[in-house]
């Protein structure tokens, strides 16, 4: 558009402004080229480290979720106690404050699931005629990450000989789950500022390129908003067009692992990809977005004062 059609649409900038300013700045997105390109390119990168830093943390959450309701502490009582007092621990336990369930399991009921489970187990016990195994109760907890507390505080109980936990299972998982955390914060830091940088690079470049019809704009009474809101839209442009793009190969890799590396693994569930759909589309378009409005105010408010 030459510059006379731009003042013209000044003056009719409160009917069809917008339409305008959105038409310039994808225009301007698509003129770029290369500086539009890498600036994509970075976005891109920032968004699936993000997305994908997410999906690890969200499935680790889960597993945790699902060791919360397999796993348990088993605490084993003293055979000396008679029903009543082994009852009365029983209630003690569920007292506890990260205690979910607890169930009792008998010394009988205990050797009954023992032969259930281990191969051979007659020949084992062969020749043994008094039950070895002691009564013990199952404890379910609210938060596996807090299993390494109510096990000290089970071990004060002077009625319980013996405590098993799978506490390392728990807390590798726990570490792994912030070590994650605080590697995606740090990458999406580091790579929102580079991608800050080069965005509001290329609004300058084409800034600059467009120096002398703002020049002319600005002798003809255009508004500084009326020069700045194309360049934002085309920031704007950009970010949505890595969002998109960002949430299709996330969409890609995802499924890719989900059924051609982990396919054959029996042991490692994943969450559906359908569990993350909703907020991965919405965050990357937003997140895009976000980055891409906010270098383009930083680099017009800059050049047009400079």
């Amino acid at each position: 558009m030459s510059v006379t059609g731009r003042v013209d649409m000044m003056k009719n900038s409160s009917k069809n402004g917008v339409l305008y300013f959105a038409i310039e700045g994808f225009t301007g997105a698509i003129k770029n080229g290369v500086m539009s390109l890498a600036s994509i390119s970075i976005l891109i990168a920032c968004l699936l480290i993000m997305g994908s830093f997410l999906m690890v943390s969200e499935n680790i959450n889960s597993l945790l979720v699902d060791l919360e309701n397999q796993n348990e502490i088993v605490v084993f009582i003293d055979e000396k106690l008679d029903e009543e007092k082994t009852n009365g621990v029983g209630e003690r336990i569920k007292t506890l404050e990260n205690v979910r369930s607890v169930e009792f399991v008998s010394k009988e009921q205990a050797l009954e699931e023992w032969r259930a489970n281990v191969p051979d187990s007659e020949k084992i016990i062969e020749g043994i005629t008094v039950n070895p195994l002691r009564n013990s109760f199952r404890i379910f907890l609210v938060d596996l990450g807090e299993m390494e507390q109510t096990t000290k505080v089970l071990e004060s109980f002077s009625e319980i000989v013996n405590i098993r936990g799978r506490l390392d299972v728990s807390q590798n998982l726990i570490r792994l789950k912030n070590v994650v955390t605080f590697v995606m914060i740090c990458m999406f830091i580091v790579l929102a500022v580079i991608s800050v940088f080069i965005i509001a690079n290329t609004i300058r470049v084409a800034m600059f390129a467009r120096r002398k019809e703002i020049n002319i704009m600005k002798h003809v009474g255009a508004t500084d908003w009326f020069i700045r809101w194309p360049f934002v839209f085309e920031g704007i442009f950009i970010g949505l067009f890595s969002g998109v793009i960002a949430f299709m190969l996330q969409v890609f890799l995802y499924t890719y692992i989900v059924d051609s590396v982990l396919s054959g693994i029996e042991l490692v569930a994943l969450l559906p990809l359908a569990y993350f759909l909703p907020w991965l589309a919405l965050g990357f378009v937003l997140i895009g977005i976000i980055i891409g409005a906010t270098s383009s105010v930083l680099s017009v408010r800059k050049y047009l004062y400079a």
